[in-house]
């Protein structure tokens, strides 16, 4: 509950705008008031969206306020026990707060939920706060020495906290957050709502991951072509199929290098020959084409969005995935994943010593993007080149690049790692006595790709065997050849 340093309620400050008065609506206000001074019980349906500072007039907000601490403390709340203590306040002194408070009980529409009205004030408070906010912003753009770069984060951050977008409470008492956390397990009991995100036909980065989370920060590892795109790529389909809005921010590659390989991949599920080289030198057939035209009709639903900015600091990285679930929820999607391709290529802050110092800033930004925006975020990262030194080159958690902060901040920590990639460059003559057992391994590896845990916050550390057909950009899940997936 907000409240001023004094300890005495806070609500908005009176509107003398003329203009913000036309956002007002006093009658829903007092409709509200005494829908909950004659039945407390309607504050369940409310108090999760509807704040003291939402109503226009003070006199409601403090009432407002006032309701929930005595509610929250067990007390009934009326206009018996409410009006004394408003008029003692001294803040209202001209008003009758008794009166007022017993009058808004009288009115027809105080007999019925307060839901509807208190959408309505919330609402009409948010546009106050969005006025406000760009008025900020307005008045920052005419400072010059201010950067623009800086007033459009100000403005960005201005319209998530008029629309308060990403906010949460932050606190809860025993009782309250263990009656949270059974509600949600039979929730997910009953199958109204999931564990974590749905991969559709790629359960092993769901097992050895855990489950992707919103608020998570997962890294995904590895050295060059090892397959960590085709993964992130597959990730984010597969997550967007299942209906999860997902926002891919490429920084190692623009949209028109990215597509091909998705194309690749999408055209080997449907059964084509075509491979990603073909695709990437236009040699398509009218078959070709028309399956492409197929499989387009059938992801235009699909809520993924590839954003390749030309730039992107670590604190431009809540604006951005801010703005883009706005776009979605305007569409009626929802914004459940982010993916960057990959870390090393978010530019770094202002003002740091040290790689170590930028990595670590990065690394606590993306962490705290991820619980605030409420989304899942998944970052790719290059390993250290000390992994080509050693005989066994499966990364571990010391091969992160430049920071220790990647693995303290990271819920989970995944390694990607193709034993075929490093057999084939040390391939011994055809006659020599190693080739054999070379041939064998390299048998054993081909199109294999190990997909595994080094760190989960919530689960165990895992391991799945799948396949990487790199000719297809396709990445498919260890039984694919019983499940087709």
């Amino acid at each position: 509950m907000r409240g001023a340093e004094d300890g005495s309620f806070a609500a908005a400050k009176p509107i003398n705008d003329e203009r913000l008065q036309q956002l007002t609506n006093l009658e829903a206000e007092m409709w509200v008031i005494g829908s909950l001074l004659r039945n407390n019980d309607g504050l369940d349906g409310i108090i999760d969206f509807l704040a003291p500072d939402d109503f226009s007039d003070p006199l409601f907000g403090t009432a407002y306020a006032m309701i929930c601490e005595d509610v929250a403390q067990g007390k009934g709340a009326n206009p018996v026990t409410i009006g004394p203590r408003i008029r003692d306040l001294g803040q209202f002194d001209g008003r009758n707060a008794v009166w007022e408070l017993a009058e808004s009980t009288n009115s027809i529409f105080a007999g019925m939920p307060p839901t509807t009205s208190a959408r309505t004030i919330a609402d009409l408070a948010s546009r106050r706060r969005f006025i406000a906010g760009l008025a900020e912003s307005i008045d920052l753009a005419f400072d010059t020495n201010a950067a623009l770069g800086k007033v459009a984060a100000a403005t960005d951050e201005n319209v998530a906290a008029a629309l308060r977008l990403g906010t949460s409470r932050s606190s809860m008492v025993l009782a309250e957050a263990w009656r949270a956390a059974v509600d949600r397990i039979r929730k997910i009991r009953s199958g109204e709502i999931r564990p974590s995100l749905k991969l559709v036909g790629l359960s092993d980065v769901e097992h050895v991951t855990g489950g992707l989370r919103p608020g998570d920060f997962i890294l995904l590892g590895g050295r060059p072509s090892m397959g960590k795109t085709a993964l992130s790529l597959a990730i984010a389909r597969r997550a967007t199929e299942a209906g999860h809005g997902v926002l891919y921010i490429s920084r190692e590659m623009d949209t028109v290098q990215l597509m091909p390989r998705m194309v690749a991949d999408l055209m080997f599920e449907a059964g084509s020959p075509v491979t990603f080289e073909h695709i990437l030198k236009g040699e398509v057939t009218d078959r070709d084409l028309a399956l492409m035209a197929e499989i387009e009709e059938r992801i235009s639903g699909w809520p993924l969005v590839i954003d390749d900015p030309s730039e992107l600091r670590a604190s431009q990285i809540a604006p951005l995935v801010r703005r883009h679930q706005r776009a979605m929820a305007a569409r009626g999607q929802s914004l459940d994943m982010v993916i960057i391709d990959y870390l090393g290529l978010i530019d770094p802050p202002e003002g740091r010593q040290s790689r170590n110092d930028e990595v670590s800033v990065i690394s606590r930004t993306i962490k705290q993007a991820a619980r605030s925006c409420r989304v899942a975020i998944v970052a790719l990262t290059q390993l250290n080149r000390a992994v080509e030194q050693r005989e066994d080159k499966r990364p571990m958690l010391s091969d992160l690049r430049d920071s220790g902060s990647l693995e303290q901040d990271a819920d989970t920590v995944v390694f990607v790692y193709r034993d075929e990639y490093y057999l084939g460059r040390s391939e011994p003559p055809a006659g020599d006595k190693k080739y054999e057992q070379w041939a064998i391994d390299m048998g054993a590896a081909r199109d294999r790709v190990d997909i595994y845990s080094a760190k989960v916050r919530q689960g165990a550390i895992t391991k799945r065997t799948g396949y990487f057909f790199g000719s297809r950009q396709a990445i498919r899940n260890s039984d694919y050849y019983r499940s087709g997936f």
